[in-house]
């Protein structure tokens, strides 16, 4: 067993080295992150039924639209300017998420007026 780990790690530093599993690992820690702080809030508040991911991204639903596409968009653009590294894609997938919320913000902003 123990003269597999280096294999293992190896393996493993070639998976995460791919752009797109960045990409994806940064939205989902961008996405995790903000349902804890949701949560937090929740339990602050004294909220009986806490935020779950699931109730997160069916309230941000448009805005999880747009982070999808924005972060699509964000890949292609890195490929075509030969920037696509694991780390310029992790920081796309991260951020994709603020870019969403903002863009769906601003609109629901536009609708109501």
């Amino acid at each position: 067993m123990i003269s597999q780990v280096p294999e293992m790690t190896s393996k493993l530093v070639d998976v995460l080295s791919e752009p797109a599993i960045m990409m994806l690992l940064g939205i989902v820690s961008h996405t995790l992150k903000e349902v804890i702080k949701q949560r937090r809030k929740d339990i602050q508040e004294g909220k009986k039924a806490l935020t779950t991911l699931k109730t997160y991204l069916y309230q941000r639903r448009y805005s999880v639209i747009v982070m999808i596409i924005g972060s699509l968009v964000g890949f292609v653009v890195l490929y075509q300017m030969n920037e696509l590294t694991a780390l310029n894609a992790f920081g796309l997938g991260y951020i994709a998420n603020s870019i969403g919320e903002l863009a769906a913000s601003s609109a629901e902003r536009k609708v109501s007026q």
